[in-house]
């Protein structure tokens, strides 16, 4: 039978796939609205906020979004919150509500990372748990919510988590002494700077990350007097992060308040170099505390991807996924403890490791995708029945790999179908099948007939083909040449080489003349082996 090659890619994730827990459940009661819209190509069709996630939707974006990067999270996030008031009342396409969907769920990703790493600083804090504490909540979990839902849950999770991170800051703020320089009315300085802290502290809980003010750092006076030189050390130590270090704030502290005094005592000269010391301590806190941000929420949407089951997922399907070894789980939690910046080498390993999971259920998807439009087709077409309604013919399908989808096209029978197989590496390979026959039974008819449905599996494909590019699913398949039995005219040199080939066999067989190179009639130089002098007789 007649096979062929090609690729797949899954351009945009609809979001309402699944894979059924239970095998009788139809692969179109796993695809829902989104899907139905792409294939009718409905336009403005689609209220986005009543979309649900399905567990394979949902697991494949976590890998995108494991995949993106947390700066492109968080623009995500502001970008979620811009469609949920843009959207919330507009009817859109598939292909919109599709991007709304990939928006907030990796907005969802970057806010559980935040999460996780929040929950490692309090760990490590030891904080006394109170009423002032820090009350982390929990990870969202986006599947089986409506994109509505998830949008509210989204906006009323930052909401606790920049509280939870402003409370945080504002215990270690608390726990760490007061700057002293020896200086009457250090003191007084010293509660303003942290008086102005816990202010910004506060104006940091009451907002998310859209409507965050992108203030201008504030501008370093060049004759700082002693009001000029507090103002501005107040505002400067006011813009640190809230998960700046508390050893790198206190260093800004300390030179804020020597270049108060030196301001006080008319040396504005000094006052401005340890103004200038101030700025500089504060850049690199605030690089710092990005660097180990960014180390730390990576390692949190790493682990959550490779280390977590999928939600939704059936366990046989969850469980056959690959994963990392437990080494390398190890070094992510460590770069979650410490967050110490992962080197070069690891980041490529993990992202090896994230990819070929991703690579897997893109596979799951793309194959439940296709089952879900060869089941919706209304031109009398019929997915193929599972291997056990099949009968022998059909026994080699329990080895076949994940994802493999059999389909019997309209007007075929029972007796052949084709067999398309997804890989995880963006390979997909499709097969003619036909009935195991008995020994010695198939006739002429039935190799006709077979020759009959590989020259119009190309044709059946094609019409798959464009209902999958509606679905967002690019997959294009090319099919070998059929092999047609035809006349074979010999050419005079072969003719004369035939008798050859015939005797040689013969030979093989060993009914034929058996010649060998040293005593062929086309060769008469060479001596016959009864010619050949044989070895001497011993003595």
């Amino acid at each position: 039978m007649s096979t062929g090659m090609g690729y797949y890619t899954v351009d945009s994730v609809l979001p309402d796939v699944s894979l059924p827990v239970s095998p009788s459940v139809d692969a179109s009661e796993a695809a829902g609205q989104v899907l139905d819209a792409a294939l009718d190509q409905a336009q403005d069709l689609l209220l986005p906020a009543l979309v649900g996630l399905g567990s394979l939707s949902g697991a494949l974006l976590a890998g995108r979004a494991a995949l993106a990067g947390t700066q492109l999270l968080a623009e995500a996030a502001i970008r979620a919150a811009g469609a949920q008031r843009e959207l919330r009342r507009q009817r859109v396409d598939a292909c919109r509500a599709a991007e709304c969907w990939r928006q907030a769920a990796f907005a969802a990703a970057g806010v559980n990372a935040r999460i996780e790493t929040l929950a490692v600083r309090v760990r490590k804090a030891e904080l006394p748990p109170g009423p002032d504490g820090p009350p982390v909540p929990p990870p969202l979990s986006p599947v089986g919510m409506t994109l509505g839902q998830l949008w509210e849950r989204l906006a009323a999770t930052e909401r606790r988590l920049r509280s939870a991170e402003a409370a945080q800051a504002r215990a270690e703020l608390e726990r760490t002494p007061l700057v002293a320089t020896g200086v009457p009315g250090s003191d007084r300085l010293a509660l303003r700077l942290r008086e102005r802290r816990a202010r910004a502290l506060a104006e940091y809980a009451l907002t998310t990350s859209a409507d965050a003010p992108r203030d201008r750092p504030p501008e370093r006076p060049v004759a700082p007097s002693g009001e000029s030189a507090v103002s501005f050390g107040v505002e400067l130590i006011a813009r640190l992060p809230p998960d700046v270090d508390p050893a790198d704030r206190l260093l800004v502290e300390e030179a804020v308040a020597v270049a108060a005094e030196e301001a006080a005592a008319g040396r504005a000269a000094a006052a401005g170099r340890h103004l200038r010391e101030a700025e500089q301590f504060a850049d690199r806190a605030v690089r710092a505390a990005g660097r180990r941000r960014e180390a730390r929420e990576w390692a949190a949407l790493q682990l959550g991807f490779l280390r977590d089951a999928p939600a939704g997922l059936p366990p046989e399907a969850a469980n056959a996924l690959p994963t990392a070894p437990p080494d390398e789980i190890a070094l992510l939690e460590r770069t979650l403890d410490g967050g110490e910046p992962p080197d070069e080498a690891l980041r490529a390993r993990i992202g090896a490791r994230v990819g070929n999971r991703t690579s897997a259920l893109r596979q799951l998807y793309t194959a439940q995708v296709v089952r879900a439009v060869l089941r919706r087709t209304a031109d009398g077409s019929r997915a193929a029945a599972p291997a056990r309604e099949r009968g022998r013919g059909t026994a080699q399908n329990a080895g076949n790999p994940p994802g493999t989808v059999d389909w019997t096209p309209p007007g075929w029978g029972g007796e052949h179908w084709l067999r398309l197989i997804p890989t995880d590496s963006g390979h997909a390979r499709v097969v003619t099948m036909h009935r195991a026959r008995p020994a010695g039974t198939e006739t002429e008819d039935d190799r006709d007939r077979d020759r009959r449905r590989c020259a119009e599996a190309p044709r059946q494909l094609r019409a798959l083909e464009r209902l999958l590019d509606r679905a967002e699913v690019t997959m294009r398949l090319t099919f070998d040449p059929v092999p047609v039995p035809a006349p074979v005219s010999v050419p005079e040199a072969s003719a004369a080489r035939a008798p050859v080939a015939a005797d040689r066999a013969r030979a093989r067989r060993g009914d034929g003349p058996q010649a060998r190179a040293l005593d062929r009639p086309d060769r008469p130089d060479r001596p016959k082996r009864s010619d050949r002098p044989g070895p001497e007789p011993r003595r």
